[in-house]
């Protein structure tokens, strides 16, 4: 979400392939776990940046694209993330 805000989307579709996390992040589950609540808090802070926010589950081996730009995410520093490919798709991969 941090690399999706720094390149000035307004909108985002998240796919996700884990059901708990999409449950915990649409307030359906509960987080109890301290370590998992700051990522919650995090999360929740980010989505609030964007016009809109819908979150899907997919089935893990459908996320590996995912799996791509979170790795890149985490490994550029923040002011570096405009250098990434963008893509407008009308379905999802």
């Amino acid at each position: 979400m941090k690399l999706v805000k720094e390149v000035g989307a307004k909108k985002l579709r998240c796919y996700i392939d884990s059901q708990l996390v999409q449950g915990q992040v649409a307030n359906i589950y509960q987080t109890k776990e301290i370590v998992l609540l700051k990522y919650y808090h995090i999360a929740k802070t980010l989505i609030d940046n964007f016009e809109c926010f819908k979150m899907y589950y997919i089935l893990r081996e459908s996320n590996t694209r995912a799996d791509l730009f979170s790795e890149l995410a985490s490994t550029k520093k923040a002011g570096h993330l405009k250098t990434i490919i963008q893509e407008n798709s009308k379905h999802p991969p």
